[in-house]
Parts: C-alpha cells; structure tokens; sequence
C-alpha cells in the first residue's frame, strides 16, 4: 500500500492510497465514506482499515 496524497474538497481533506499491488486506488473521505477508513493518522504515516484489515501505510 502506498500514499499517493490529499485533495481538499469542500467537505474537508479527501486522501488516496494505492495498493502496490493490484494497482486499486482507495478513497478515504472527511465523513467516513470511500474504500477505506482512516483509523489513525501520526507523523509520516497512517493505519487504514479495509475490509477489516488494518494496513500501515508510510507517507
């Protein structure tokens, strides 16, 4: 999994990762939606949940 980056809409901050591997790009949205939920985010990197896996992912 991979950081892409942020796109500011005007709900709030939209962040795209992708998966190296199958080369699917996940959405993270301000209120929860997208492919993917953002559990926790620190300096440099950020833990996803997606379909109840957790993924660490390096900025």
């Amino acid at each position: 999994m991979s950081f892409l980056g942020v796109v500011q809409d005007k709900e709030g901050m939209n962040y795209f990762f992708k998966n190296t591997r199958s080369g699917h790009i996940y959405r993270v949205t301000p209120r929860g939606g997208g492919d993917a939920r953002l559990v926790k985010e620190g300096d440099g990197w950020f833990i996803l949940e997606i379909d109840g896996t957790l993924y660490k992912v390096e900025r």
